[in-house]
């Protein structure tokens, strides 16, 4: 297996010695709570990890592992790029350990991670889409440390699911002057940005984290997403599906019928997932279904806003803005169908890129600020038995 990979994210956190979003885990028990109910809609039961081997790719900061630490595994791998970010994960593992776990934090890439040792519990959260030009290399790559009938968590996201952050990372850009130092940027966003946080009800993330890893940072040039049907096609061959987040995967069947070549876990989610695409775009719309065709036109649209905020990025062209504004502006047509709220947003964005045309001040869109979609999904996959 063979895949080059050309630029990634976590050259950005090298690069500025910083660690990826830092939480606020003041309250640790609800804190931990809203990790509970993540594992909960991926099929994980709280005494699954007891005693078992985990690695984790991409642990940031450490915030999120020290849940999985909570659950006392045997032994816990940690592999991360980015030695600041090991640094505080292993100041967490010492502030939190539990007197079990045998932890062990390593530095490097996930692609050179190497090791004869296969685990119960793979996770790789929030580092494959959208991070390095070939996130279908990289899932490979996660994937093998899987021993047979282990779980696996990674994440995924498609150009629908990740509008919202699309569009305000491209309000970032619009709202400050490209010349200004990386603190200067982040004092002029700050106000606008806090109103958004303030507005997601669960949010954790520290403002200015939230700035620098999802505003200030651009996704590499060349980044591409993986949807929840690329991931699922990508790893068929060896594992089945077993769980999301959201928790979409519905199974009316009788159990005494799926087996042999009736069980197809993993094309029925590919089904589900594909019924259900406008329900990524707005996590406070939800919708039993809607056309097909309209499914299709909203991915397209999305896809479009995409591609021309990189295009505008390399070289700040107008007519991409005004490609982006007609874009939204359908987008809006359609989500008043279904969404008022979802319409309203995305209309409100609209006069932010008018402003911006006209060469007049960003507008405080308080409508926008609500906007958020599903950004980021989780998928639990089962490594099947060899059976040859």
């Amino acid at each position: 297996m063979t895949g080059i990979i050309s630029e990634r994210s976590v050259d950005f956190y090298i690069k500025h010695k910083i660690s990826p979003v830092t939480k606020n885990i003041s309250r640790l028990a609800i804190y931990f709570q809203k990790r509970e109910s993540l594992f909960r809609h991926l099929g994980i039961i709280p005494s699954f990890l007891a005693g078992k081997t985990a690695l984790e790719f991409g642990p940031g900061g450490g915030h999120n592992s020290i849940f999985t630490l909570s659950l006392k595994p045997a032994r816990y791998v940690l592999v991360d790029g980015n030695r600041t970010g090991l640094a505080s994960v292993e100041r967490l593992f010492d502030k939190h350990k539990n007197g079990v776990t045998q932890s062990e934090v390593v530095e490097s890439f996930i692609e050179d991670f190497s090791t004869e040792e296969r685990f119960d519990f793979v996770i790789c959260e929030n580092v494959i889409p959208l991070q390095q030009n070939n996130p279908a290399y990289v899932l490979r790559c996660v994937a093998d440390f899987v021993k047979p009938g282990g779980l696996l968590v990674v994440t995924c996201m498609d150009p629908v699911s990740f509008l919202a952050d699309v569009l305000g990372q491209l309000a970032g850009e619009l709202i400050v002057a490209p010349e200004m130092t990386i603190q200067e940027k982040l004092d002029v966003m700050r106000p606008f940005f806090q109103m958004n946080l303030d507005a997601l009800p669960g949010a954790n993330t520290l403002v200015d984290d939230f700035m620098m890893d999802s505003i200030i940072q651009h996704y590499p040039k060349d980044g591409k997403m993986q949807s929840i049907s690329d991931t699922i096609n990508e790893l068929s061959d060896l594992f089945d599906v077993y769980g999301s987040s959201p928790h979409f995967l519905i199974d009316w069947r009788w159990h005494k019928n799926i087996h042999g070549d009736h069980v197809n876990y993993n094309q029925r989610a590919i089904e589900l997932y594909e019924k259900n695409i406008y329900n990524l775009l707005d996590y406070r719309c939800i919708l039993t279904e809607i056309a097909e065709r309209e499914n299709t036109l909203v991915r397209k649209l999305c896809d479009n806003i995409f591609e021309a905020t990189k295009k505008f990025r390399k070289d700040r062209q107008l007519m991409y803005i005004e490609a982006i504004r007609s874009d939204v502006t359908q987008l809006a047509d359609i989500a008043c169908q279904y969404s008022q709220e979802t319409a309203d947003s995305l209309n409100d964005f609209v006069r932010g890129l008018d402003a911006f045309i006209s060469a007049k001040p960003w507008p405080w869109l308080e409508k926008f600020a609500a906007f958020c979609g599903r950004g980021t999904q989780y998928l639990s996959f089962i490594r099947r038995h060899d059976t040859t």
